[in-house]
């Protein structure tokens, strides 16, 4: 039977391998990353395995804050995205209805032609990006249209080219846009410039791509993760000699 203690390493390794859900807390993981880094007597392959740790938890870290505020802008614009949504489904109602009574192919085509591009203003109103500010289909009069305009038929024009035969490809403008605002974050230094690969995610968790498994397929690499099994990674290696340093060192998060 395993000591009590390492059973106790073994659980607070996993939770370190864990991505916290707040940013406050991937910003404690990475000052005490940081710090780990900075022991001289780490190997080659503990370091490589901590520094891509690091770059992870920084992606992560952006990645949360483009989150909020997505849900900022969500929250804002939640109002005006209603009543616009509401008149847009009463003209695709009735848009819908004239392609039904339509009698010659003319007004047929005609009636499919405003109904398609009712459906991109409705695809414009649920997927605008959420990391700009929202801009109105139905702008009021004393609005700055000019400067509006523009914009507005950028995102609507992307919306549009997202949507075939029926479906939207939400992802792709939500990326695109998530990336422009990332820029902007670089470029205002609230974040500084990350590329994590997925190696790089897989080294925050603990897994390489190489060990990971399909379900319902027995090989040698499952074999050979079974007889692995119980033992630790460099990551789990890595967070003991950073674990062991914190404790040598006294807790780090109180010296900042």
């Amino acid at each position: 039977m395993a000591p009590a203690s390492n059973n106790l390493k073994r659980k607070n390794r996993e939770a370190d391998n864990e991505i916290p859900t707040g940013n406050a807390a991937i910003k404690k993981k990475i000052r005490d990353t940081e710090r780990a880094l900075r022991r001289p007597t780490l190997t080659a392959k503990v370091r490589l395995e901590l520094e891509r740790k690091l770059k992870a938890l920084n992606f992560h870290s952006s990645e949360k804050l483009i989150d909020d505020f997505e849900r900022t802008n969500a929250k804002k614009y939640h109002m005006v995205k209603h009543f616009e949504r509401t008149k847009v489904n009463r003209k695709i109602k009735k848009a819908e209805k004239e392609l039904k009574e339509a009698k010659s192919d003319e007004e047929k085509k005609s009636a499919q032609k405003l109904l398609d591009q009712l459906n991109i203003d409705l695809n414009y109103i649920n997927h605008f990006p959420n990391t700009e500010r929202y801009i109105s289909l139905y702008p009021s009069s004393d609005s700055n249209e000019a400067s509006s305009e523009e914009a507005r038929k950028e995102i609507r024009d992307r919306i549009g080219a997202a949507t075939k035969d029926g479906e939207f490809d939400e992802d792709a403008v939500r990326k695109h846009y998530r990336n422009k605002y990332r820029d902007h974050l670089v470029k205002s230094g609230k974040i500084s410039a990350i590329e994590a690969s997925a190696d790089d995610i897989a080294a925050l968790s603990g897994q390489k791509e190489e060990d990971q498994v399909k379900p319902n397929k027995k090989s040698k690499t499952a074999k050979a993760s079974k007889e692995k099994a119980g033992k630790p990674n460099a990551v789990e290696k890595a967070d003991v000699e950073q674990d062991d340093f914190f404790m040598a060192n006294g807790d780090s998060d109180n010296e900042e």
